[in-house]
């Protein structure tokens, strides 16, 4: 199951602004909060990299290590190899069309739905056969048809084909009061390229 994510971007700061704006969140701790609950990891990107603000959601798996080679396997990739801290063994990986994934063997943070937008849905076989979900057709409204991925009768993740194109991203689904929304974010700098969603509405 996903039991945390986080969300990197070159302009910290200007991004604890607009989602505490949007959602009330709150900074702490190199964390995002809800309340007394933490939703998000804040992880600042070098700005140097060049790369896009971006979410990624964190799996629970009972091994890293097996679960890296399952990805590897799978034809994904390792961005950062297995680690072991106080609160467990983590790493970070991608899936075969780029999009960032964590494994962890711990995490508690509140549910979020997430979803991935990717170039062919058929990497739904990839998580499939890596964390043992099965898919299933999902009507996803407006945003057309999709995929479930399901574990133990549970809805882990949504799958669709990317409305923008590529790059492959992780997406999280937020309840708030869209037309409010809609107001900040036209008001905003766009300085978030890491994608979500409100309702329908869909903002970057």
């Amino acid at each position: 199951m996903i039991v945390g994510r986080d969300l990197l971007t070159d302009r910290p700061g200007e991004s604890v602004v607009f989602y505490a704006a949007l959602f009330g969140w709150q900074a702490r701790d190199g964390r995002l909060w809800r309340g007394d609950q933490p939703i998000a990891g804040l992880v600042p990107l070098e700005a140097d990299l060049g790369w896009p603000a971006h979410w990624v959601p964190y799996v629970r798996v009972p091994d890293v290590g097996m679960a890296v080679g399952r990805v590897v396997a799978g034809r994904g990739a390792v961005l950062a190899p297995p680690e072991e801290t106080p609160g467990g063994v983590w790493a970070v990986v991608a899936d075969p069309e780029g999009a960032p994934l964590g494994l962890a063997t711990a995490g508690s943070m509140a549910p979020l739905p997430m979803e991935l937008w990717c170039e062919d849905d058929a990497v739904r076989g990839f998580y499939a056969r890596t964390f043992g979900w099965t898919a299933r057709v999902a009507d996803m409204g407006a945003l057309g048809a999709g995929w479930g991925l399901w574990e133990a009768g549970e809805l882990r993740a949504t799958v669709l084909r990317s409305p923008l194109g590529p790059p492959a991203c992780w997406v999280p689904w937020i309840d708030a009061d869209v037309e409010r929304a809609v107001e900040l974010d036209r008001k905003s700098t766009r300085l978030n390229s890491s994608h979500l969603v409100i309702s329908y509405a869909v903002f970057c």
